[in-house]
């Protein structure tokens, strides 16, 4: 008789866990960079109150697109696709606010900062729990939280340094969020595909070449249950992890 043992590459897991959490980042810099921008916002574009609060929250205007339209489009083209968009989206608007000269241009550039931001907010954590075995889970969703937290927080340490920078401080500031924008970007680039998220239309799924899960050679083929296998209604043939076939759902 023999014994089956699986285990997982778990700095494998956690590693793209944390790429893909980097919307998260994006997600609180977008949010907290506004509170040290808006000064130089209101003096630079002459904003009354109504308007200020227009540039602000145009933002949650985005993020409201952007989740309406999350779901059915990582449906369609898969989860990767969906964060490449939102990285590109993230990358693109933080540009766009850095050299905007006119109230329109920023404002347009922030709601489609809140496409990113909506889009991320439902992707990112999406992902992370389809790449995740079950014993993992709920701690590699949380890291999507955590970064939340810190782009909150290193966006605010570094408009307290920009600040005297003058009356051009906030470009640097939106300017700046380009930076981990484009990292994600790369990052997503080089991320696999979650077995749940391969589109249909794409035909069936090939099993990678290398398996983040290890099984000893005296031991029968145990899938990596990455995402328990449980795949109803796609086109998937084998695991992309480990070969394993789909089993019908519990």
């Amino acid at each position: 008789m023999h014994t089956t043992t699986t285990t997982f590459h778990h700095r494998y897991i956690l590693g793209i866990s944390f790429i893909s959490a980097l919307g998260g980042y994006l997600f609180g810099f977008d949010f907290a960079v506004i509170s040290g921008a808006l000064p130089f916002l209101r003096q630079t574009f002459e904003l009354n109150a109504w308007w200020e609060g227009f540039l602000t929250g145009s933002l949650a205007l985005g993020c409201m697109a952007g989740c309406a339209m999350a779901g059915a489009l990582a449906e369609r083209f898969g989860r990767k696709p969906g964060l490449l968009l939102a990285a590109l989206i993230f990358t693109l608007s933080s540009l766009g606010m850095a050299f905007s000269n006119t109230f329109t241009v920023f404002t347009t550039m922030r709601f489609a900062a809140g496409i990113g931001v909506g889009m991320a907010s439902i992707l990112s954590p999406l992902y992370i729990a389809e790449i995740s075995p079950a014993h993992m889970r709920g701690r590699n969703v949380s890291i999507n939280q955590l970064t939340i937290v810190i782009g909150i927080l290193v966006t605010n340490i570094v408009n307290y340094f920009l600040a005297e920078k003058g009356e051009d401080a906030w470009r640097w500031m939106f300017g700046l969020g380009a930076v981990p924008s484009f990292i994600f970007l790369l990052g997503v680039s080089r991320l696999p595909e979650s077995p749940a998220g391969w589109p249909p239309t794409a035909g069936p799924m090939k099993p990678r070449r290398s398996s983040p899960v290890s099984v000893p050679a005296t031991s029968p083929p145990t899938p990596c249950r990455i995402s328990d296998h449980h795949w109803p209604g796609k086109a998937v043939h084998r695991c992309p992890w480990c070969s394993a076939k789909p089993s019908a759902p519990r």
